[in-house]
C-alpha cells in the first residue's frame, strides 16, 4: 500500500528546495554583477580608445558636448553615463603636438583622507569612468588647485568624495581608465615622445670629498650629432664644483638658443671646499625645429646639498672595514658582457654604471673580482648605494627593463661567465652553485612568479645553474615570507632616488627559524637590509632595526668558496644604474 508524505515531511522538503533556490538566486545575482563589471571594463576600454581615435585625426580632444557623439557607448552598464574628464588645454585645434604638460594630475589613495598616496600620474590628458555597481561616482575632482587633482581610492576604502554625485559613503567601486599626455602624442604621431629630465633629486655631498651628478633627459627629437641635446643652467654651482656643459645664465628662456652647449647629458664634478645648500635650476631642449627656435623645451629645479667633512662619511674610502671596495679596487673587477656598453665604470667617482642603454639579446654583463674569498665559518657583511637614473610612472612599471643583482658564485667559475639579457638580469643561467640578492623592476611574464606588477628586491639561492625564479625548491616564493619585499608603489625602485643597501650573510647558523633548512649541521642565513641607515659599517653585524628580507639555505660545498660581483640585463627596453661606495669583507 502506497503512503503518503507526512506535513512534517512535506515541510521538510520545501525548506530544502528553498535554500536550494535561495543559493541559487545567491550565486546568480554574483554572476550578474561581476558580468557587468566585465562588460563596463570592456565598454571603457572601447570609449577610450574612441577619443584616443579622435585626438589623432583632429591634433584636440573631444569637448564634453562631443563626447557622447564620439564614444561607442554613453552609458554602463547599470545605466548611468560615463564620466568624462579632458585637459582644458587640448580641447583646441593642433594641441596636442603643442603641448609638453597639462593641468590634471591623478593620485591613488590607501585611506579617505588621501594621506597616504601610493601612485602619483602627472600630465593626464583625459579620464573616463564609471560609478560602479553601487551607481555612486566616488572619484574625488578637485579643480580649485592647480594641476587640477583627481583622486581615485583602493576598493577597500569607504568613502564619498565626490560632491556633485549621490551623498553616500560606500566601499570605492569605481571603474577608472586614463590616457597620460605622453601616450596620447606617442598615439597622435606627434614627433618624438615628450622630453623630460628623469632625475628627480641629486645626491648630497662632503666638503673636501669628490662629488659626480649626472642629470639624464629623455624623449623628445635628439640631435643627429654633437651630443643629444642642448642645455642651459640658472643657480650657483657650489664652490669647487664645475658642470659640463658649462653654459649659466641668468635667463634661459630669453638667451640665445645658439649659446646652449650640446651633450647627452649634463654632468657636475669637482670637490666641494665649502659646506651649505645650493639651488639650480636646468633646462634641456631637444632639435624639434631645426630652422628656428621652436624647440621641446623643460627644466627642473634641483638642490644641492654639501655636508661637512667627516671621516665616516668619506666615501672615497669605501664603507669602514671594507675588504674589498670600488674606492681602492675597482679597476681589479673583470667585466663580462655580451655588449661593451653594458658594464661601465666611473674611476673618478668610483662608481659602477650598468645597463648603459643597452637592450636586445646582447643587454646583459657581469662585473667579478677575480680573487677567491673563503665564506665557509665566515661572516659575509656588504654595503653598497645604487640608483635607477631613469624614472617610470607608467602603473606596471613596463617602461624600462629588466634589474641587477649583487651575486656571490661558484669559486670554481671563471670571471669571464655571466648569464642571460633581459628577465635573466645577467644572473639567470650562470654556472654553478650562487647566492644572490636581485633588484627587479620589471614584471616578468616569463614564469618567474615575480609579484606583478611591483618593482621588487628577492633573495636568490641557486644549485648547479643559477635561476631566479621565486617559488622553487630553494627560493621562497614572493607571494609570502620574508624572501621577497616591495612597497604599495608599483615602482619605487625607479624613482633617481640613491638607495643604500646592507647584506649579511652568517654561516654555521643557529637559529629555530632555519631549522626547515638544516642540513648535515650545514646551513646559513642571508638578510637583507633595504633603504637603512647608519648601515655601511662593515666591522658589526647591523642590529638598528629588523632585516627587510631574509632566508635561510644549505651552504654547498660549491660556494665554501666564491666570487663577489653585480650581475645585469635589458633586453624589452633600457636601463642605467649607479652602484657605488660599494665595500664587502668576510670576517670571522
Amino acid at each position: 500500500m502506497r503512503k503518503a508524505f507526512t506535513l512534517i515531511e512535506l515541510a521538510i522538503v520545501l525548506v530544502i528546495v528553498g535554500l536550494l533556490l535561495g543559493g541559487g538566486m545567491g550565486i546568480f545575482s554574483l554572476l550578474v554583477k561581476r558580468s557587468k563589471i566585465i562588460e563596463t571594463k570592456d565598454n571603457l576600454k572601447a570609449n577610450v580608445e574612441a577619443v584616443v581615435s579622435y585626438a589623432t585625426s583632429y591634433d584636440r580632444l573631444p569637448s564634453n558636448s562631443e563626447f557622447k557623439n564620439v564614444v561607442k557607448t554613453i552609458k554602463d552598464s547599470w545605466g548611468k553615463d560615463f564620466g568624462y574628464i579632458a585637459d582644458s588645454n587640448l580641447l583646441n585645434n593642433n594641441s596636442i603636438c603643442e603641448r609638453k604638460t597639462t593641468n590634471i594630475i591623478l593620485k591613488r589613495c590607501k585611506d579617505n583622507t588621501c594621506s597616504t598616496i601610493t601612485q602619483k600620474v602627472n600630465d593626464i590628458a583625459f579620464i573616463i569612468f564609471s560609478g560602479g555597481a553601487n551607481y555612486n561616482i566616488q572619484t574625488s575632482i578637485d579643480t580649485s588647485v592647480n594641476p587640477n587633482e583627481i583622486k581615485i581610492y583602493e576598493p577597500s576604502i569607504k568613502v564619498d568624495d565626490n560632491s556633485t554625485d549621490i551623498n553616500r559613503v560606500e566601499e570605492y567601486d569605481d571603474i577608472v581608465e586614463w590616457v597620460t599626455l605622453n601616450d596620447l602624442r606617442v598615439k597622435a604621431g606627434c614627433k618624438g615622445s615628450q622630453i623630460n629630465i628623469v632625475n628627480n633629486e641629486l645626491p648630497y655631498g662632503y666638503v673636501n670629498n669628490d662629488y659626480n651628478a649626472t642629470i639624464y633627459a629623455s624623449g623628445g627629437i635628439p640631435f643627429s650629432s654633437g651630443g643629444k641635446y642642448k642645455w642651459c643652467y640658472e643657480g650657483d654651482l657650489p664652490l669647487g664644483l664645475s658642470s659640463t656643459p658649462s653654459y649659466k645664465s641668468n635667463d634661459c628662456l630669453n638667451d640665445d638658443e645658439s649659446l646652449w652647449e650640446q651633450s647627452d647629458n649634463f654632468s657636475i664634478f669637482g670637490s666641494p671646499t665649502s659646506q651649505g645648500t645650493y639651488n639650480i635650476k636646468i633646462y634641456v631642449r631637444d632639435d624639434n625645429d631645426q630652422n628656428g627656435n621652436n624647440d621641446n623645451v623643460t627644466s627642473k629645479s634641483f638642490v644641492i646639498t654639501i655636508n661637512p667633512q667627516t671621516s665616516s662619511n668619506n666615501s672615497s674610502n669605501g664603507p669602514n672595514g671594507a675588504q674589498i671596495s670600488f674606492a681602492e679596487d675597482l679597476s681589479e673587477f673583470n667585466e663580462a658582457e655580451g655588449d661593451p656598453n653594458a658594464i661601465q665604470t666611473d674611476t673618478q667617482d668610483n662608481t659602477l654604471l650598468l645597463g648603459g642603454g643597452v637592450y636586445g639579446s646582447k643587454g646583459y654583463g657581469c662585473f667579478w673580482y677575480p680573487e677567491n674569498k673563503i665564506l665557509a665559518n665566515k661572516t659575509m657583511r656588504a654595503f653598497f648605494n645604487f640608483k635607477f637614473a631613469l624614472i617610470d610612472t607608467s602603473r606596471d612599471s613596463r617602461r624600462y627593463a629588466d634589474g641587477f643583482t649583487f651575486a656571490l658564485m661558484t669559486g670554481k667559475n671563471d670571471t669571464d661567465v655571466c648569464g642571460g639579457a633581459g628577465s635573466d638580469m645577467g644572473y639567470n643561467r650562470l654556472p654553478g652553485d650562487s647566492i644572490a640578492v636581485e633588484f627587479d623592476n620589471y614584471p616578468s611574464i616569463w614564469g618567474q612568479n615575480d609579484p606583478f606588477p611591483y618593482n621588487h628586491t628577492a633573495i636568490l639561492i641557486s644549485e648547479k645553474q643559477g635561476n631566479n625564479y621565486h617559488g622553487t625548491k630553494l627560493n621562497p616564493p614572493c607571494s609570502s615570507g620574508k624572501g621577497c619585499y616591495h612597497t604599495s608603489n608599483v615602482t619605487w625602485l625607479e624613482d633617481g632616488v640613491t638607495h643604500s643597501v646592507r647584506v649579511e650573510i652568517h654561516t654555521n647558523y643557529s637559529d629555530n627559524n632555519c631549522e626547515d633548512q638544516k642540513k648535515n649541521g650545514k646551513f646559513a642565513k642571508m638578510e637583507v637590509w633595504v633603504d637603512c641607515e647608519n648601515c655601511d659599517d662593515l666591522t658589526k653585524d647591523y642590529e638598528e632595526k629588523e632585516s627587510t628580507i631574509s632566508h635561510c639555505f644549505e651552504l654547498s660545498k660549491d660556494l665554501k668558496e666564491v666570487k663577489i660581483g653585480f650581475t645585469e640585463g635589458t633586453w624589452g627596453s633600457t636601463q642605467y644604474v649607479e652602484i657605488s661606495n660599494f665595500g664587502i669583507g668576510f670576517y670571522d
